[in-house]
């Protein structure tokens, strides 16, 4: 989550108090829902965002990954969606690399 949300400043303070409450695999990716602690950083910002990765290289996935991280108009984190271009997410991963690119979306 560092990852994605050095390039947006208003969410590195949310990254900390990240709590996952479940994970969902869909064989092509996966889910992850959060509970975030939503005293930190009430300041209303657009009413939802959506950021998405750089590229994610990993090296049992041939064509790579993204993620894409939905977060509500408080800043808090709702989820986060990961998905393979072509093939399966294994359901552990080791090792990745994640090309610095995270942009918003709306």
């Amino acid at each position: 989550m560092r990852i994605l949300a050095e390039s947006a400043p208003d969410l590195m303070p949310k990254t900390d108090a990240l709590e996952v409450l479940s994970r969902d695999h869909t064989v092509v990716g996966c889910f992850v829902n959060f509970m975030s602690d939503e005293d930190i950083n009430h300041t209303r910002k657009a009413p939802g965002e959506i950021y998405t990765s750089g590229r994610i290289e990993l090296p049992e996935v041939e064509h790579g990954a993204q993620a894409v991280l939905f977060v509500d108009a408080f800043t808090n984190f709702q989820f986060l969606e990961v998905f393979t271009f072509v093939g399966e997410l294994p359901l552990k991963v080791n090792e990745f690399t994640i090309h610095p690119a995270t942009t918003r979306l709306n």
